[in-house]
């Protein structure tokens, strides 16, 4: 074993690596206890300066965490998940909002990494405190200077100490005394992963979206009303009839746009997800018609915008009834007698077949060649109904629903809730769409004879009116026939044509049939539980996360501060109550009197700094740092340590076993600090 020596001003140097010594304050030489076997040896183990100041810096640490992680919860609660609006403060930019989160959340594991490592700097010398100590690796475990590997290779060496590694780095709590001084190696582990995984929940889930802030609730009629009632009323108006044909002739031009574009118009319909599990794959789709921000009324039946209403730009209808339509592929046969007929007039029609089995509504159709409409044979030449050129069925759902509207053009900006779907294509639904398709685009025959009759009557504003409607029904037709030339001629690669055209013809009566009651019979609506309220709103484009990412975070945060403030409670326990004893050695107090001997020098900046950008970077953990990574020196469990005053404000850890040796007798007591052992001989100058 080498002997300290003295060592001249002249040649004073440091060493930071295992085996190199250093030059100490008392211009002592110290030696690794990894390299001594006497077992008559005292070995030092580590020095404190002052219990008092840990615990405080311990303390303002945990402090610190807790009072950061409030903000940033509060903060991540009012702009990710509140539904009010957000504080002009806090109102960033949605990516701004997110560096800001991103960004504290470093700071969090930053805060909760500093914390681990202060409390376990305070705890590790109250395991020590008392009579009978710690072992060796428990205090390894909990002291702050022992890196990650010579946790990592603590933890993999059996015993109680594994647990304060398991604490130390994932968190496990803390009952008792008695566990303090088993668990020795596990909770490290627990706190440093639990304090750098903090951030990740607030982080997760993202998602972007328009965010509305009502202002002003009133009461309204809106969304579609059951196809039934629409038909019922229609049938009394045109058969019957006290209402004018000019109604349905009025509407029937308002639909002329719609026919083809009615499936994709931002103001009628948006796509949702399928509720048939047959509804799969490409050729299927799933549509939700909630009536649309037009046929929205007053509770009275007045205009929504009487000019008295907010300038709000979003309008939100809530609960309003409307239906979801699945379109699917099929193969049924119809029953050409029952299931079809022709609908329009000799120079434009329209065949088209609707049936229902086990609530799905199978329909299909062809239009009147161009050649046939040319010579007026469309009714009286029916060779183009032997083949249909589309087939589809269709599922029809009725629900509830919340849309946001956008008040400058009526389109639907989102669709905020639906309501539980039931199902309505059954039966009746086929002969409602029969009787609406009759009403909607009668026979020639039926509008002759109404002229008829006006021009026996000499009823001419009557006739003029059954003019119009006939003028209508061609047009509506006319429109049709029109998208049929403009597929075949001017979009050949438009494969799913036909269906398109199918499915918009089937979606009008559905869509339009609530318009078609406001002109007849508005009192339906207003008496038929159709009543609702729409909010006039403010939107702002946000980030949204859900409340379980915040509630994770907070868990977390909150336990590793008990988990914090139960050692830290031990740790000033044991400074009440488990003072440590005087150390007796005159030699060692004599070597403490100018201070503590194993304080490292700091290294030179521009070497450091040198070194890290030529990525030699290193850590100076202080003295003997290669010892410790060897850390079963002297019998590693079976080496227990005890906490020795040797100032007013010094303690030193030191090997219980052998303090209890006589300090009369020749000896040599060793030395650690911030990562190394020593040893110092007995009788030596200090």
């Amino acid at each position: 074993m080498s002997k300290p020596r003295r060592i001249s001003n002249q040649n004073k140097q440091g060493w930071a690596e295992d085996g190199d010594g250093q030059k100490s304050k008392a211009d002592v030489f110290v030696d690794s206890t990894a390299l001594v076997t006497d077992p008559q040896i005292i070995r030092i183990f580590s020095v404190l300066q002052s219990k008092s100041p840990k615990l405080v810096k311990a303390w303002l640490w945990v402090l610190a965490l807790a009072i950061f992680c409030a903000w940033l919860a509060s903060f991540t609660y009012a702009v990710f998940i509140s539904a009010n609006p957000v504080p002009r403060f806090y109102d960033f930019s949605p990516s701004i909002t997110v560096r800001v989160v991103n960004t504290a959340s470093h700071a969090a594991v930053y805060l909760a990494g500093c914390m681990v490592e202060a409390v376990f700097d305070a705890v590790c010398w109250a395991v020590i405190s008392g009579r009978r100590g710690a072992s060796l690796t428990t205090f390894l475990a909990t002291k702050k200077d022992t890196g990650i590997g010579t946790v990592a290779s603590l933890f993999l060496t059996y015993g109680g100490h594994q647990l304060w590694c398991i604490l130390r780095y994932f968190m496990a709590y803390i009952d008792s005394h008695k566990a303090l001084n088993t668990l020795t190696f596990s909770g490290r582990l627990t706190l440093m992963v639990s304090g750098r995984l903090i951030g990740l929940p607030l982080l997760s889930g993202l998602s972007y979206k328009d965010v509305y802030y009502p202002s002003q609730v009133v009461s309204v009629v809106g969304g579609i009303a059951p196809l039934h009632d629409s038909v019922v009323a229609l049938e009394k108006a045109s058969y019957g009839g006290s209402q004018p044909t000019f109604q349905e002739a009025s509407i029937n031009t308002m639909l002329i746009s719609s026919t083809n574009s009615i499936l994709t118009d931002p103001k009628f319909v948006t796509s949702v997800a399928p509720i048939s599990p047959n509804c799969r794959g490409p050729d299927c789709k799933s549509l939700f018609l909630p009536g649309g921000l037009e046929l929205v009324l007053r509770a009275d039946g007045t205009t929504l915008f009487d000019g008295k209403e907010p300038d709000d730009p979003v309008i939100i209808v809530h609960d309003a009834p409307g239906y979801q339509i699945e379109f699917l592929p099929q193969g049924f046969t119809f029953n050409t007698a029952v299931d079809c007929q022709v609908y329009g007039l000799p120079v434009s029609a329209l065949y088209a077949c609707v049936a229902g089995r086990n609530n799905t509504i199978f329909s299909g159709f062809t239009i009147c060649p161009f050649d046939l409409m040319s010579s007026g044979a469309c009714q009286s030449d029916l060779s183009w109904t032997k083949d249909l050129q589309a087939s589809v069925a269709m599922i029809i759902y009725q629900r509830t629903s919340t849309v946001a509207y956008d008040r400058s053009n009526f389109s639907i900006l989102s669709v905020e809730s639906l309501g539980p779907a039931k199902v309505t294509s059954d039966e009746d639904s086929v002969a409602d769409l029969q009787k609406l398709f009759s009403i909607m685009y009668p026979q020639l025959t039926t509008i002759l004879e109404d002229i008829e009759t006006s021009v026996v009557k000499f009823d001419s504003s009557q006739a003029w009116t059954d003019l119009a409607y006939l003028a209508s029904v061609y047009c509506l037709q006319a429109e049709i026939t029109a998208a049929e030339l403009f597929l075949n001629h001017g979009y050949p690669s438009w494969t799913n044509g036909h269906r398109d055209i199918l499915e918009g013809f089937l979606a009008i009566p559905v869509q339009f049939g609530t318009l078609l009651l406001q002109e007849i019979d508005k009192t339906v609506l207003l008496t038929g539980g159709m009543t609702t309220t729409a909010s006039f709103a403010r939107v702002s484009f946000r980030v949204r996360s859900e409340p379980w990412a915040l509630v994770m975070f907070t868990s977390v945060v909150s336990g590793l501060v008990m988990c914090a403030v139960l050692p830290l409670l031990y740790a000033h326990w044991a400074a009440v109550r488990r003072n440590a004893g005087p150390e007796l050695s005159p030699t060692l107090r004599a070597a403490f009197a100018n201070g503590n001997p194993f304080d490292a020098s700091p290294p030179d900046m521009w070497p450091s700094l040198t070194s890290c950008l030529f990525g030699r970077c290193r850590h100076n953990r202080g003295k003997y740092s290669t010892a410790l990574q060897s850390p079963t020196p002297g019998g590693g469990n079976n080496t227990h340590v005890v906490a020795r005053r040797v100032a007013d404000e010094v303690l030193i850890a030191v090997d219980r076993d052998q303090d209890k040796l006589d300090h009369g007798s020749k000896t040599t007591v060793p030395g650690w600090e911030k990562g190394g052992f020593g040893s110092w001989p007995v009788g030596s100058p200090p």
